[in-house]
This record gives C-alpha cells, sequence and structure tokens, in this order.
C-alpha cells in the first residue's frame, strides 16, 4: 500500500497514545491483534460513500490512524481526501481520522472506501458538515 506522505507522524505502532485514546473513545471489546476498530465500534454510525464524506468541511488538525500500520499524523482532512483518492482499487486502507476532542469519527474501510461517522448525531448534522 502507498505510504501516507501529507502532514506529520506522531505516533508509530510502539507507542500508542492516540490509538489507545481512540480506543478507549469509541469501541467496545477491541483486539488489537485480530480486530478492526470500526468492527468495533461502541455507537452505531452513518454509513456513507467516501465521495459524500469528502465534501464535509472539517477544519484545522485532525488526526489520521493507519490501522494496518499502526501510524498516527497529525494532518489536515482534505491531505487525506488526496491522499484516499490516489490509492488504486487493489490497495486496502482502514483508517480513521479524528481530532483532539475524540467527539467525532470517522472510519474509512477497505470495504470500497465506505465511511462509517461517529458523533453525527443525525442527518442533519451531516449534511451541514463540521461547520
Amino acid at each position: 500500500m502507498r505510504q501516507f506522505i501529507h502532514g506529520i507522524c506522531i505516533e508509530k505502532k510502539n507507542s500508542p497514545v492516540y490509538r489507545s485514546k481512540l480506543i478507549h473513545a469509541f469501541a467496545k471489546e477491541y483486539d488489537l491483534t485480530s480486530d478492526r476498530l470500526w468492527n468495533c465500534l461502541r455507537i452505531r454510525p452513518l454509513c456513507r460513500e467516501f465521495s459524500e464524506v469528502e465534501k464535509l468541511s472539517i477544519p484545522g488538525p485532525v488526526f489520521f490512524y493507519e490501522e494496518r500500520c499502526g501510524e498516527t499524523y497529525q494532518t489536515t482532512f482534505a491531505e487525506v481526501c488526496d491522499y484516499l483518492n490516489q490509492l488504486e482499487p487493489w490497495e486496502f486502507i482502514d483508517g480513521y481520522v479524528f481530532d483532539e476532542s475524540y467527539r467525532w469519527l470517522i472510519c474509512i474501510t477497505h470495504e470500497d472506501l465506505r465511511c462509517l461517522l461517529v458523533g453525527f448525531e443525525d442527518e442533519r448534522t451531516f449534511r451541514n458538515g463540521m461547520d
């Protein structure tokens, strides 16, 4: 898989501070060795196509956690979207976009880039983005 080169890598697999906070905030019964975080969400997410989600207006810096390589980056949502749009169809990703509040989460799954959204209370909140 193509390496994420945008932003700053702030966490490697062997120092999972952000990953631990992410799991604590959103997951239930998560097993690092066999589970994908998006399979263990505590709250039922909204499910959307990436093409819809990339239109969200998410301001400021965000964190992007790449589950398959165990790295977390400080970046922007636009840079994450650019990266995802450059992936080839056979390149799989399980990634998570969130901010330092840990109140919302966008899970990008390897299932045809389907996105699961947590913290967007309803359809109206999703349609209005983060503004």
